[in-house]
């Protein structure tokens, strides 16, 4: 089963109860980076641990010093529950959690025109937002946001997988000893994730790496907070963030706004990609909106260096495009509006077209990783389904609540 862990109090204290209760599988996730640094980009861990100690830990003590001492915390936590009966388990200490929650960062600072790190390792994913207005003239349908997604990685990092649970707040699915990741909070506000592989990485300014954005989207009331604050602060690499609340239908509306969107972030700067209408030629489809995303920009960047990367990427994107339609099957989404959208959109993150680099992927072949989670969460209601593993096969389905 997968562990879940609850933690509340100071940041140290939220970071201790995380290290502490989940203490292998941190030490999993860094001996699965440390391996892939080490494979990957020639890098030893000496050199990632000391990257994350003059690179990144200053400026993260300046621009968010609560989450450097939730994983300070964290460091002593795992230290405190020991390693597990093995007394020569090496003892963690902040370099190393920093290390983990800047690992995206670390690998785009080493994706340079003039490095030899020309192929780096990157997580890939199908994510999907979708928003249904209100509709008075309708009232077997009703108003909901929805967010899913895939999560895609080597398979080496499953077993490192946790819930992480912030008091009553926040609720995420997390590679154990990384602070922000996939979830939401009791705002109904959530988060998904795709890699995007550009060049370029800042964090001397004090934009703040992809995972923490993450965190601070989950510390946030509103879907337009959050995208502010991601505006504001900036990200330091480049991720697409898929964003959305549960403040869909008429009352946004009649604010202007929407209950999801997309945010493409590079180390130059964010925009915004909004949900447009799955049929504006109906009145049913001009009300149920989307945002797809895969693993390549959709908008213009200027200045922004996208070498190509996944193939798949493009259409996986379309596809899941038919799927929602109905193009191919003839069972969109249009027809399953009315009731809630949990379990359509999870049979659609099972699709396999275009196997083993389909929606729902899988590690063999020409496909260097799979999807080792998938969730739906329903922001309205507060609500999100994750099963662990392929869809098609899953090992564990839980439901969250908040």
């Amino acid at each position: 089963m997968v562990l879940q862990v609850h933690c509340s109090g100071s940041p140290y204290e939220i970071g201790y109860e995380h290290g502490r209760a989940a203490y292998r599988q941190v030490r999993g996730s860094l001996a699965f980076y440390a391996d892939m640094f080490a494979t990957k980009c020639a890098l030893p861990w000496p050199a990632v641990q000391r990257l994350a100690a003059e690179e990144y830990l200053p400026h993260l003590e300046k621009s968010c010093p609560r989450y450097v001492e939730e994983m300070r915390g964290l460091s002593d936590g795992v230290n405190a529950a020991g390693g597990g009966g093995d007394s020569t388990a090496t003892v963690i200490d902040l370099r190393d959690i920093v290390a983990l929650n800047v690992r995206s960062e670390i690998v785009f600072g080493l994706f340079a025109e003039d490095s030899n790190v020309q192929d780096p390792p990157l997580d890939g994913c199908t994510s999907l937002g979708v928003q249904i207005d209100d509709d008075d003239d309708a009232p077997a349908h009703r108003r909901g946001s929805y967010l899913a997604q895939n999560w895609d990685w080597q398979v080496g990092q499953r077993d490192n997988l946790i819930v992480l649970h912030i008091g009553r707040e926040i609720t995420m699915v997390t590679e154990a000893g990384i602070i922000g990741k996939i979830g939401f909070n009791s705002s109904g506000v959530g988060v998904c994730q795709n890699a995007i592989r550009a060049r370029g990485v800042d964090v001397a300014s004090g934009r703040l790496p992809v995972h923490l954005a993450m965190r601070r989207v989950l510390e946030s009331r509103t879907r337009a907070e959050a995208v502010e604050q991601l505006g504001w602060t900036g990200v330091a690499g480049s991720v697409y963030l898929l964003v959305g609340d549960g403040w869909g239908g008429r009352t946004a509306a009649a604010a202007g706004e929407d209950a999801v969107s997309g945010v493409e972030c590079t180390s130059i700067g964010i925009k915004e990609l909004k949900a447009t209408p799955l049929d504006p030629n109906s009145p049913e489809g001009a009300r149920l909106k989307l945002v797809a995303h895969t693993n390549h920009l959709l908008l213009e960047h200027a200045g922004v260096d996208e070498p190509p990367w996944l193939e798949d990427s493009k259409v996986r994107l379309l596809r899941i495009w038919k799927l929602a339609s109905g193009r191919d099957t003839g069972d969109g989404l249009l027809r399953r509006a009315a009731a809630d959208l949990e379990e359509p959109l999870l049979e659609m993150l099972k699709d396999e077209a275009d196997y083993p680099v389909s929606i729902n992927r899988h590690e063999v072949g020409e496909s260097t990783f799979e999807t080792l989670f998938s969730i739906v969460m329903n922001l309205v209601e507060k609500r999100a389904v994750v099963t662990f593993g392929r869809p098609s096969a899953c090992a564990e389905r839980i439901e969250l609540t908040l």
